[in-house]
């Protein structure tokens, strides 16, 4: 099934300055300053190319393979040094609370799906998108994959985060009626994720198949997107004209 791909946005590396300062995002993880940096230029081109377009018209599919890891540290050191288990640093810590977060930030009033799987590959937030398009559930949906690894002192070494990045797609269900069509992928149903072991020091960028889409549909080389089974995982694959 085929289905247009109205923008792609990626965000490499931490969140720039000028947002991490923005009186909204006092109490943000991360994790949802990654998002809004994200998501603000590509629903701002989005409204601006389809005005008609209602908050009940979009979709969000987050896809975090680790989740809220800086919230997590948090709230795991107060209740190691302290025995407090701190509810709103527990309930930060789960990744549908960056999909909430993102959703109301943005008036996104339609389905809104987060997930974690883990090393599973980002293919399975595609298939999510195309289900609730095909579903007509909602007219354009994003899928969304970011992740940020705090560097934690006896295990990274250092203060900071040691990684990060954030990507996103806006999937349509009306390839015809879009002025600014990117791309069209192909989503094969008989294309799966399969698990890998995680490691701890294992940094996936090479692997964030969003990502790495998301970075080549901004490439005007990019002709054809893909998804097929390979070795027994599913992968994307784009090629040129």
């Amino acid at each position: 099934m085929s289905t247009a791909i109205f923008g792609a946005h990626v965000v490499s590396g931490p969140p720039a300055p000028e947002w991490l300062a923005k009186p909204e995002y006092r109490r943000a993880t991360i994790n949802m300053v990654l998002g809004a940096q994200l998501l603000e230029p590509l629903l701002r081109d989005l409204r601006a190319a389809h005005p008609e377009v209602l908050s009940e018209d979009i979709g969000l599919v987050l896809q975090s393979q680790t989740g809220e890891l800086e919230a997590t540290v948090e709230f795991l050191r107060g209740w190691s040094q302290m025995g407090i288990a701190r509810p709103l640093l527990f309930q930060s810590s789960l990744h549908n609370a960056t999909a909430g977060f993102l959703a109301i930030q943005y008036a996104i009033k339609g389905p809104v799906i987060s997930t974690s799987p883990s090393f599973f590959s980002e293919e399975q937030a595609l298939e999510m998108a195309q289900v609730l398009l095909d579903e007509k559930q909602c007219r354009f949906c994003l899928v969304v994959s970011l992740d940020a690894w705090p560097a934690i002192k006896g295990l990274e070494g250092g203060s900071g985060f040691s990684a990060s990045y954030a990507s996103a797609v806006v999937l349509a269900r009306e390839p015809g009626g879009l002025g600014r069509r990117l791309n069209s992928i192909e989503m094969k149903p008989e294309a799966r994720p399969v698990f890998t072991e995680p490691q701890w020091s294992h940094r996936p960028s090479s692997r964030n198949a969003l990502f790495n889409l998301a970075s080549a549909l901004l490439s005007s080389e990019t002709q054809k997107v893909e998804t097929q089974k390979e070795e027994g995982r599913s992968v994307i694959t784009w090629s040129g004209a």
